[in-house]
């Protein structure tokens, strides 16, 4: 994952330099809070799933589509 990440970044920024970093979910409660949040908002747009989206629909102070602007797919 860290190769994956620091290559991503290099891709669209060569100058920059890039460490990769990464915590046990068991370190930190807000990390498995962080990981929920994501899922749901996931659900919402790749399957139009409300469900767990509309128990947190309140506490999202931003939400846009990340590629929105992009044509070319990512895999």
């Amino acid at each position: 994952m860290h190769a994956a990440v620091q290559a991503a970044v290099l891709d669209t920024s060569p100058a920059t330099e890039v460490r990769v970093a990464s915590w046990d979910a068991q370190s930190d409660p807000c990390l498995q809070v962080a990981d929920y949040c994501c899922w749901a908002m996931r659900r919402k747009w790749e399957m139009g799933d409300l469900r767990s989206y509309d128990l947190i629909r309140e506490k999202i102070g931003l939400e846009r589509e990340a590629w929105a602007e992009r044509t070319l797919l990512h895999y």
